[in-house]
């Protein structure tokens, strides 16, 4: 498209563009350097004038007056109601910088974590900004265990994982002591809003359980568990790739005391984490689950007996999800937690896939098979979607 001319600039910050010219318009601004600094300028400007009225409330206190912005780093690509009305702080406003990222606008809230749709002021690009206030880490050494886990993922240079772009610490400044960590952000929505038009076609439903496994493969190579797979953690692009979101981020790592709600980078988040471990009598006991945590309903056994996870952890989430995807719904359902630990710990088989091919219907199967060696290993979870 060409470049903008004032009408469209105005448009386009009021967001009164429709709604096809507005992701034209923004996917221009992330390769033009000059619309993105016109813009700069025409933000600038406008915050100058503002400050005139009121200083304190409509420009960020740590952004000088000779600051230049390089990139619409203020500009909210959409209002954001769950913004304005969550009634919880903790909200960044936006316009706030978080090392070298700014925030633009509030994308969702979690248990542990917020993510803000941000920009990179040294590189000009939208990330997905998962932030981590002072308050949720129990102690110094859950946020260093954090960061280095982060550090590890940031690693990865695979088409199934979504990309790490930088972690760190919050230094100074009102938000210091908070950590974040820099996504890739992808235009498009994850498979749990697939999944709640209904099951999928079995061809998309393998094109996406084959991105899982390729992703597991890597992970698994560099010993990097993920313990929190499920629809909500599977990115869905616009031209088909499929990436999978929070390796190393959502089982490991987070403070030992609390036992969070997912924080998805996008949508809202499948459930309440557990707070529950059971006793091998059956019982359950009110305990934390330390470093293992996870959503309840894609829990393996061993995470609810608090056993030690391994990659077979993650092949039993990606059996729940080839179930789902082939069926539309969920392998084990209850509404009170104590009855969902109860069918996916007790010594029934998991329920069996009715419908599709015998090939995948064996292989949903040995994903959840209750015992975690008996499951197949990435690999060969791959192979078999493969062979169909």
């Amino acid at each position: 498209m060409e470049c903008f001319d004032e009408n469209a600039i105005e448009a386009w910050l009021q967001h009164t563009l429709p709604e096809q010219q507005q992701t034209a318009c923004e996917t221009h601004l992330d390769e033009c350097v000059a619309c993105r600094e016109l813009i700069a300028s025409c933000l600038h400007d406008t915050l100058i004038g503002q400050q005139a009225k009121d200083h304190d409330a409509l420009r960020p206190r740590h952004i000088s007056d000779d600051a230049t912005l390089e990139a619409p780093t203020q500009v909210r690509m959409a209002p954001d109601p769950e913004e304005e009305s969550d009634p919880r702080p903790g909200l960044l406003p936006s316009g706030t910088m978080i090392g070298q990222f700014c925030t633009m606008s509030l994308l969702g809230r979690g248990g542990m974590a917020d993510v803000y749709l941000a920009r990179d002021t040294q590189l000009g690009r939208q990330v997905a900004l998962k932030w981590f206030d002072s308050e949720r880490f129990a102690s110094s050494k859950d946020k260093e265990r954090f960061l280095r886990e982060a550090r590890t993922t940031a690693k990865f240079n695979h088409p199934n994982i979504v990309t790490l772009y930088a972690a760190g610490e919050q230094g100074d400044g009102p938000h210091a002591g908070g950590a974040y960590v820099a996504l890739e952000f992808i235009r498009g929505s994850d498979l749990r809003s697939r999944l709640q038009k209904g099951p999928l076609a079995q061809p998309e439903a393998i094109t996406i359980g084959l991105g899982i496994g390729n992703a597991l493969i890597e992970a698994h190579r560099r010993s990097v568990l993920h313990c929190d797979l499920k629809p909500g953690n599977v990115m869905l692009g616009r031209h088909g790739t499929v990436r999978v979101v929070d390796f190393g981020l959502a089982g490991r790592g987070l403070p030992s005391e609390r036992a969070p709600s997912s924080a998805g980078v996008f949508g809202a988040p499948d459930s309440e984490r557990a707070v529950t471990t059971l006793s091998r009598n059956g019982s359950s006991a009110a305990t934390p689950m330390r470093s293992q945590g996870g959503s309840p309903r894609y829990m393996a056994p061993e995470q609810w007996w608090d056993d030690p996870c391994s990659d077979r952890t993650d092949i039993w989430a990606a059996g729940l999800i080839m179930y789902e995807m082939m069926s539309g719904q969920f392998a084990f359902d209850a509404e009170e937690l104590v009855d969902l630990a109860s069918q996916i710990t007790s010594d029934n088989a998991a329920p069996a896939l009715k419908n599709g091919p015998q090939a995948v219907i064996a292989l949903v199967a040995k994903c959840l098979d209750k015992e975690p060696m008996r499951r197949p290993d990435a690999k060969r979870f791959v192979e078999r979607l493969e062979a169909l």
